[in-house]
């Protein structure tokens, strides 16, 4: 297990699962370089993504890109991005489970539900699709009628 995080090795946290796992697993600190990181997403055999809050997170659309297997922390802001593209987990032992999961999982399928994440991320997350959301979003408000006493963006463009 690698795990590229920016913590320090001081945590309490991280000395518990180094003395668990010794050797087998590796804390790199935080990586930074593109390439390196791309290398690393696609030849790992699972990508964990722990983040559990936030909006579209770069680091998943990026993983996604990679046609990686993703476990990720089960939450409304991964779900609306990975969709049905990965496996989800809410805990430490569920991740734990999840990861036992990856190992049975063959390669081929591992590789199929991959495929689909990065062909999720290449026709949902695109520059048009987003501006045209956003497009549609503020079309929808400006012809809300107006909740206060103020003038509505209509009738301020007019």
């Amino acid at each position: 297990l690698v795990v590229i995080s920016n913590s320090s090795e001081n945590t309490s946290w991280q000395r518990k699962v180094m003395a668990m796992a010794g050797p087998l697993v590796q804390f790199v600190g935080p990586v930074y370089d593109p390439e390196i990181l791309a290398s690393l997403r696609f030849h790992c055999q699972a990508y964990i993504h722990g983040h559990s809050v936030g909006g579209t997170n770069p680091s998943l659309l990026e993983a996604m890109g990679c046609g990686n297997f993703i476990l990720a922390h089960d939450n409304p802001f991964n779900r609306e991005v990975l969709g049905p593209m990965g496996r989800y987990f809410s805990c430490e032992k569920d991740l734990g489970d999840k990861l036992w999961d990856v190992e049975r999982t063959s390669e081929r399928q591992r590789r199929m539900v991959g495929d689909g994440a990065r062909d999720r991320v290449m026709n949902v997350y695109t520059w048009d699709g987003v501006a045209e959301g956003y497009h549609k979003l503020l079309h929808h408000e400006v012809r809300r009628a107006p909740t206060s006493t103020g003038p509505s963006v209509q009738q301020v463009a007019s």
